[in-house]
């Protein structure tokens, strides 16, 4: 006998969001349902579960910040429920019931009668279609939102960096239009990390300017100068540029874009 039980799987999860998302999102929700409980006990009920950051961590391989952005994610498509709880927190996986039954799979199991048999597969096609519906709803309008909602929180962790209270439409068409382009989609943490670990992007310079979330969104340059290296941390900060000078302090062409204005 197989020890601690099983799961299952619908055929149909590889057509579903989750499976076109990060390879790491997937495994870290296969682990959350993996470690649902299958009976209701005293602590948790069917499908219920305590887990931390740790735990996700050791059990996945997986980093904090991934983890926290496919926890988000899921919850955002109404997957999974959080509730905290002593040093970790509570999960809950939505339509647990559903997908652990294999009564509710066509093909899977037999029925008593003919006409039972095809109501089962009635009501099951009805559900799933209904589910799958409400999913690409959710992600349609996620997709429009999250990425860009990840990206301004991860800048506003940022304490040494001037905050960012809104999105509005023009920084999210920007911030779209940046997110298109591989190396600031594979690379916008290390982006923001490079720029909060740098002393002259946080205002050691000789004019004090300081790099705001505007300018990094603004074009390809700015973000390839940071990836670049452009701006680590030097021996004096006397032999970097501001970011808006050429060589021998010549305009590169954007005197009409002002880097140095604040989110206020």
């Amino acid at each position: 006998m197989i020890p601690n039980g099983a799961v299952i799987w619908a055929r149909q999860t590889i057509d579903s969001a989750i499976f076109k998302k990060p390879d790491k999102w997937f495994k870290i929700w296969f682990f959350m349902v993996c470690k649902a409980n299958h009976k209701e006990t005293k602590q948790f009920k069917r499908g219920q579960c305590f887990l931390s950051y740790a735990l996700i961590m050791d059990g996945t391989g997986c980093t904090k910040s991934v983890i926290d952005h496919a926890i988000r994610w899921l919850k955002r498509c109404q997957m999974l429920v959080t509730t905290k709880a002593t040093r970790g927190f509570i999960v809950t996986i939505v339509n647990y019931d559903t997908y652990q039954n294999l009564d509710n799979y066509s093909g899977d199991t037999k029925s008593d009668t003919p006409a039972t048999e095809k109501r089962q597969r009635s009501d099951t096609k009805a559900t799933e279609k209904r589910h799958y519906k409400q999913e690409c709803k959710n992600v349609k309008n996620d997709k429009k939102n999250t990425l860009a909602g990840e990206v301004k929180d991860y800048w506003n962790g940022k304490k040494n960096l001037p905050g960012v209270r809104l999105l509005t439409t023009k920084r999210k068409n920007k911030l779209s239009t940046r997110l298109k382009e591989v190396e600031f989609a594979e690379n916008w943490q290390l982006i923001i990390d490079k720029i909060s670990n740098s002393p002259f992007c946080t205002g050691d310079n000789s004019t004090g300017w300081k790099a705001v979330f505007d300018w990094i969104i603004h074009d390809e340059g700015n973000y390839m100068k940071v990836l670049e290296g452009n701006y680590d941390k030097r021996n004096s900060t006397q032999s970097q540029k501001r970011p808006d000078q050429g060589p021998a302090g010549q305009n590169n062409g954007n005197d009409q874009y002002d880097y140095t204005t604040h989110i206020r």
